[in-house]
């Protein structure tokens, strides 16, 4: 008899348990995301102040920029919103997402070159990726395969967020290389042509100009990575709004067009994170 009362009361412990989630759930604050933008008519995008492709520095007379606030300012545009670029500091030399000094009064989405990393997901919702990238070993192509033999300086740009920069500074340690870091992609195209650096790596597309490069990708364990925008965890509504409104942009054939005018590759919609952490 006691055992059979054992056995009924075992078989509650799962009931108990999806009603107590049902519960929980009944008590979560609802998602009014969507319709705070909606009500604003605007929707507000944290960045970094300049992050070439993803991001360029607005200037007088010609507004912030990028492959990330041209998709969002169309997408804005779509769906009768304004979009406002919000420049954050923080996220000019940091890497780790939890650092930026972002809050839901500040942003509604965040953007600017934002890796899909298991660590970029563990604080923000970013579930699909625009844009992929891979690390580049970038030579001019007048002067062939650098040698980059112990001690040769090479010049280093990183343009994406969260990225696993310490794996590349372990790389080039174990090289016995000197790395230049370099501001903008601009500076490291000109160091190259003026023999400063003898070979550059970077993770940002380079326009080549009047320059011929050589570029290669670099071998593992350097993966191709993912980009995409960053939500709020919760704010389902309006990420599924952004998200549908990029689907839009690709069915129209502008994403893929604004991507070859960036020169960056189409992303791999809902991939598994990088496994890249940062620090």
């Amino acid at each position: 008899m006691v055992r059979a009362r054992k056995k009924g009361l075992s078989g509650l412990v799962p009931l108990l348990g999806g009603l107590c989630l049902l519960l929980a759930a009944g008590s979560l604050p609802p998602d009014t995301a969507l319709s705070k933008v909606k009500a604003a008519g605007r929707l507000r995008v944290c960045h970094p102040s300049d992050n070439p492709p993803w991001i360029t520095r607005a200037t007088a007379g010609q507004p912030a920029g990028g492959i990330d606030l041209v998709l969002l300012g169309a997408i804005s545009r779509n769906a009768g919103w304004d979009m406002v670029s919000v420049p954050v500091a923080q996220m000019d030399a940091g890497i780790n997402p939890r650092r930026w000094g972002l809050t839901r009064a500040r942003c509604d989405v965040i953007a600017g070159g934002l890796v899909l990393t298991e660590q970029t997901r563990g604080f923000l919702d970013a579930p699909v990726a625009h844009a992929t990238f891979g690390w580049s070993l970038v030579t001019l192509e007048a002067k062939g395969e650098a040698a980059l033999t112990p001690g040769a300086t090479i010049g280093v740009y990183v343009a994406s967020l969260a990225s696993d920069r310490a794996k590349l500074g372990g790389w080039i340690r174990a090289q016995g290389l000197a790395p230049t870091i370099f501001a903008r992609p601009e500076a490291l195209i000109a160091a190259l042509r003026a023999g400063t650096i003898v070979a550059a790596v970077t993770d940002a597309p380079l326009r080549e100009g009047s320059v011929r490069l050589r570029i290669g990708r670099l071998p593992p364990p350097f993966a191709r990575q993912q980009v995409g925008f960053g939500f709020w965890k919760g704010d389902a509504t309006l990420r599924d709004a952004v998200l549908s409104g990029l689907s839009g942009l690709e069915a129209q054939g502008q994403l893929a067009g604004i991507q070859e005018f960036y020169q960056v590759s189409a992303g791999d919609g809902g991939a598994e994170p990088s496994k890249d952490q940062s620090n």
